[in-house]
């Protein structure tokens, strides 16, 4: 079947269809055998690279608010980097009583490793698996315009689903999914649930 339409997507008709491995024999067991495999779609190279550099934009947009984030001009833009959840939350926020005397604001800079995945069958949106090395949360004093204090995070990642606007002709942050540790932490003997005293036994209740 044909992903193109009169309002299709300039790259709709070049999306390709990545299929999982066969199901194992275990799986078979565990699911239904006959039906449709789950698959997977993926955007043209130039589409991967539109994501990657508009969602990059959109942080460099939200960090700018530890200068800006007092500024008219600034909160109007979140229009042209988010959309759908992302920006209604960011409207509440800037509803939240006592906004206008908040004198601290914290921003959080990181070095971003990206991958592009999951797009919607229409190509109209995707996830992006964002892995934040070296976090740093820094403290500013708006009245003063300094950093007052700087907090080390570590490493983590972020899955966040992305979306098309067909209006600014541009990919916007829509919702943050999942906070998960850093790949690193994942690897075997890294992440492990350690049993620090054993359980009691269960002792049979007296009569």
């Amino acid at each position: 079947m044909s992903l193109t339409s009169p309002d299709s997507l300039p790259w709709a008709s070049t999306m390709r269809r990545l299929d999982p491995p066969p199901h194992s024999a275990l799986e078979r067991q565990l699911y239904d055998a006959d039906a449709e495999q789950a698959c997977e779609w993926m955007a043209p190279e130039r589409v991967l690279t539109e994501v990657t550099r508009q969602y990059l934009e959109a942080w460099a947009w939200l960090e700018a608010g530890a200068v800006h984030g007092g500024l008219t001009r600034w909160r109007d833009a979140a229009h042209r980097f988010l959309t759908e959840t992302c920006l209604q939350q960011f409207v509440d926020a800037q509803q939240a009583p006592g906004l206008a005397a908040r004198t601290m604001l914290d921003i959080m800079r990181c070095e971003h490793q990206l991958s592009v995945r999951y797009f919607s069958r229409a190509g109209d949106a995707c996830y992006v698996h964002d892995v934040q090395r070296d976090r740093r949360a820094a403290l500013y004093d708006l009245a003063e315009g300094r950093r007052v204090t700087t907090q080390d995070l570590g490493s983590g990642a972020v899955v966040c689903r992305v979306c098309w606007d067909r209006q600014d002709s541009r990919w916007k942050l829509a919702e943050f999914v999942q906070h998960l540790p850093a790949p690193e932490a994942l690897q075997r003997g890294r992440l492990r649930v350690v049993e620090r005293s054993p359980l009691p036994s269960r002792q049979p209740r007296s009569r």
